[in-house]
């Protein structure tokens, strides 16, 4: 179980315990999910520390999923993630 929390959050409660995966841009579309803001994963994304995250993940840290794309997150209290942009 991994931790997510936003960097500037210094708010325990705002820690949001959940699930990470190591997917590729072929996760979306072999499991038919669809992207409601940003966009899916792509070969320049694994160049990068980027992460797709679902509508709850989104909604526990306070966020609508259009505010998610672009923000910086803290995983694990060490390693900051960007939520893919659009």
């Amino acid at each position: 179980m991994a931790t997510i929390s936003t960097p500037e959050n210094a708010d325990p409660e705002r820690i949001v315990p959940c699930r990470l995966h190591v997917v590729d841009e072929n996760f979306v579309p072999t499991f038919g999910l669809r992207v409601v803001a940003g966009r899916n994963l792509s070969e320049r994304s694994k160049e990068q520390d980027s992460v797709v995250l679902n509508e709850t993940l989104a909604e526990d840290l306070g966020w609508t999923p259009q505010y998610a794309v672009g923000q910086t997150l803290r995983w694990n209290n060490r390693k900051q993630v960007t939520v893919v942009p659009a």
